[in-house]
């Protein structure tokens, strides 16, 4: 007498919830183990679009959007400018000085004479455009992304490009990967 073979029995509970929980820890690990993104603002339009030429800001600006405004002559001096967005922004002579940019959009802004002395630039995505800046001794350009990539070049070859971030303690020519 032959038997045939059982089909396999359905999942009970338990097999099911021991499945569910291997799932969701899978999905916990890799999220904790993946790097984080860091957002760009483009929510709402905070200071973006408007004349704010002459202002000062002073303190907290982190994730905000000021893309297309007008901030030539602006102070800035030590404010937090992480993840923000100057996406075209004029900050022609504008004071960047000890600004935190980090993680921050600065591509196709207007730098001409504007101070970025001490600025903290980790991370950002900045174009050429930084070439007309005033001064970026002391500056930490530590993972930003320069386009296009001649710009850097001649960042290497200018004289304040130069000394020791006041926060960081990066030198403005190793962060920018200057060959000696």
């Amino acid at each position: 007498m032959s038997t045939k073979p059982s089909a396999p029995s359905p999942p009970t509970t338990r097999t099911a919830h021991r499945i569910a929980a291997t799932i969701a820890a899978l999905a916990t690990a890799t999220s904790l183990t993946l790097s984080p993104a860091h957002a760009v603002s483009g929510g709402g339009k905070d200071y973006a679009s408007q004349n704010w030429t002459g202002q000062t800001f002073h303190g907290s600006y982190s994730g905000k959007d000021f893309s297309g405004g007008l901030f030539r002559g602006c102070d800035f001096a030590g404010s937090d400018l992480t993840n923000t967005r100057f996406f075209k922004a004029e900050l022609r002579e504008a004071n960047m000085n000890a600004v935190n940019l980090s993680y921050s959009s600065i591509e196709a802004a207007i730098l001409r004479d504007t101070d970025f002395t001490d600025a903290i630039m980790v991370g950002s995505y900045i174009s050429d455009s930084i070439l007309d800046a005033a001064s970026i001794e002391n500056a930490d350009f530590t993972d930003a992304l320069i386009s296009p990539e001649s710009a850097v070049v001649k960042l290497c070859q200018r004289d304040d490009a130069k000394g020791l971030n006041s926060t960081t303690g990066v030198s403005t020519r190793e962060s920018l990967m200057c060959p000696d």
